[in-house]
C-alpha cells in the first residue's frame, strides 16, 4: 500500500511529497503454485523425464507440477504416456509411520481436513521429510494439489520442497496407482545443515520474549522483531523462504509470514499462513499472510505490510527507521478484504473480534474528535520512548477534523519536540490512519 509522506516546514510551508510503496511479492514459491502441465520441453520444469515406450500395460503420467507459477486453470490435465512392463512403484509408508505422523499433526488446516485427505496429506509429509518418492493410498489427482499447498501453509520448516511430480499409472482407463514425487531445492545433508541453523536463531529470539506475556504482547513482539530486522527485498535469493528472512534479514512476504509463524508456534501462539491476492496502486499480486489465535479469538495478521521498509535512510534528512504501519495488525474480515482476497476460503473463518487490535489496544482508536485524547496518546508513546505515534479513526468525519487539526491548521507543531525542524507526517485517506513524527 502506496502512502503519501509529507513535510511541513514550519518557516516555508513547503510540502515535499515522496511516494514509498509497501510492495508486495509477485511469486510465492513456497506457497504458491499451478495445476498447469507444461510439455517437456518446455521451461521450467523441475526432476523432469521422458517416456517413450509402449505397450498395452497401462499409461503412466511423468510431466511434474510447476508450483510456483499461478494460474486459474484447475482443470488442467496431465500428459499421458504409455509404458511397458509392470510398475516400478515406490514405497508405500507404513500404517505405523503414518499413525506416528498423524499423532504429531495440529495444523490448522490438518484439522480441517476429512480422512481420506488427511491420508494424503500425511503420506506426502512423510515423503518429503524422507527425502524419497511415495506410492499414495489416493488415486484421485484432483486431491493432490490442495493438500500439497494446504501441507505446506501448516508447515513452513519443510522450506526445502516447493514443489512436486507425480507419476500416474493406468490400466486401461483405470487409475491403480500414483506416486507423489516432491522436489527439492537442496540435499537432505543441506536441510539438515540449514535447520539446525535455524533452530539456533529462533531459539535466540524466542528467549528475549518478554517471560511473561499475553498473545497479544507475543505477536507484538514477533512483528516488531521481524519487521525492524528485516528488509523487503525481492531481489534476493530465494526470498520467499523463511531461512532467507531469518539469517540474511531480507525477503518478501511468503517468508515474512513463514517466519512469524515459525516463531509464533513456538510461543504458544496458534498461527497459520493464509494465501491470496492483495493489490497496492501498483497493481494485483500474489500474498501471504498470517491467521492468529490471540485470546481465544482469530485474527488476519499481515506482517509484510507492517513493514514500512524505510532502510533506505532519511527523508529530507529525517530518520523514518523507527516506524512501522499497526494498520495490518490483528484485523477483522472486513479490514483485510479492503485490498486482499483470500484463496481457500472454505477454510477460513470470518473474522469479526477488534479487542486485540493494536488501535484498539493501545488506545489510538478515536470515535470523535478530541484534541486532548491526541495530546494524552502523544505523551504516551514519548513516555515509551517512542518518536512517533499513528491512530485510525473510526470514519471519514473524524479522520477529516484530525487532519485538519493537524496539518490545514498546523496544530502538529503543537506536539513535536522541537518545533524549528520540519514536521513529517503520513496519512492514508481512505483507511483513516495517521501517523506524524514529534
Amino acid at each position: 500500500m502506496k502512502h503519501v509522506i509529507k513535510v511541513i516546514n514550519t518557516l516555508l510551508f513547503v510540502t515535499i511529497v515522496l511516494i514509498l510503496s509497501l510492495s508486495i511479492g509477485k511469486k510465492l514459491g513456497q506457497i504458491r503454485w499451478s495445476d498447469e502441465i507444461e510439455e517437456l520441453t518446455g521451461t521450467n520444469m523441475t526432476d523432469s523425464y521422458s517416456v517413450s515406450e509402449t505397450s498395452d500395460k497401462g499409461e503412466r503420467t511423468s510431466d511434474p507440477i510447476d508450483v510456483e507459477k499461478p494460474t486459474n486453470d484447475l482443470n488442467a490435465k496431465p500428459t499421458e504416456k504409455e509404458v511397458s512392463g509392470n510398475p516400478d512403484l515406490a514405497e508405500k509408508p507404513s500404517d505405523s509411520a503414518i499413525l506416528a505422523l498423524s499423532s504429531e499433526q495440529s495444523g490448522y488446516y490438518y484439522l480441517k481436513l476429512d480422512q481420506t485427505k488427511r491420508q494424503t496429506y500425511l503420506e506426502m509429509l512423510y515423503a518429503i521429510t524422507n527425502f524419497r518418492d511415495v506410492t499414495l493410498s489416493t488415486v484421485n489427482e484432483a486431491d493432490l494439489q490442495d493438500t500439497f499447498q494446504l501441507l505446506l501453509l501448516d508447515h513452513p520448516e519443510v522450506f526445502y520442497s516447493r514443489n512436486y511430480s507425480y507419476v500416474k499409472y493406468k490400466l486401461g482407463a483405470k487409475v491403480t496407482s500414483i506416486v507423489f514425487q516432491p522436489s527439492f531445492t537442496m540435499t537432505e545433508d543441506e536441510a539438515k545443515s540449514l535447520t539446525s541453523e535455524m533452530e539456533k536463531e529462533l531459539d535466540a529470539i524466542v528467549q528475549g520474549a518478554p517471560a511473561v506475556a499475553s498473545d497479544y504482547e507475543k505477536v507484538k513482539y514477533v512483528t516488531e522483531y521481524i519487521v525492524f530486522s528485516t528488509t523487503y527485498d525481492k531481489s534476493v535469493e530465494d526470498a520467499n523462504n523463511p531461512a532467507t528472512l531469518l539469517l540474511k534479514h531480507r525477503g518478501t512476504c511468503g517468508g515474512y509470514s513463514a517466519l512469524t509463524q515459525l516463531l509464533l508456534t513456538r510461543l504458544g501462539v496458534q498461527t497459520t499462513t493464509v494465501i491470496g491476492d492483495a493489490t497496492n496502486r501498483e497493481g494485483t499480486d500474489a500474498h501471504a499472510w498470517n491467521l492468529v489465535k490471540v485470546s481465544g479469538l482469530y485474527y488476519h495478521h499481515d506482517v509484510t505490510w507492517c513493514d514500512m521498509d524505510f532502510s533506505e535512510g532519511d527523508s529530507d534528512g529525517y530518520p523514518l527507521g523507527d516506524a512501522m504501519n499497526y494498520r495490518y495488525f490483528l484485523v477483522t474480515t472486513k479490514d483485510i478484504l479492503q485490498n486482499h482476497t483470500i484463496d481457500h476460503k472454505e477454510y477460513v473463518p470470518e473474522v469479526t473480534a477488534t479487542m486485540d487490535n493494536y488501535f484498539v489496544r493501545e488506545g489510538l482508536y478515536f470515535t470523535t474528535f478530541d484534541p486532548e485524547v491526541l495530546a494524552a496518546a502523544v505523551q504516551r508513546q514519548k513516555d515509551a520512548g517512542k518518536s512517533c505515534v499513528q491512530f485510525l479513526c473510526s470514519d471519514a468525519e473524524v479522520y477529516r477534523q484530525f487532519y485538519d487539526h493537524l496539518l490545514t491548521e498546523s496544530h502538529i507543531f503543537d506536539y513535536v519536540n522541537d518545533p524549528t525542524v520540519s514536521g513529517h507526517y503520513m496519512s492514508e485517506e481512505s483507511e483513516n490512519w495517521i501517523l506524524f513524527w514529534f
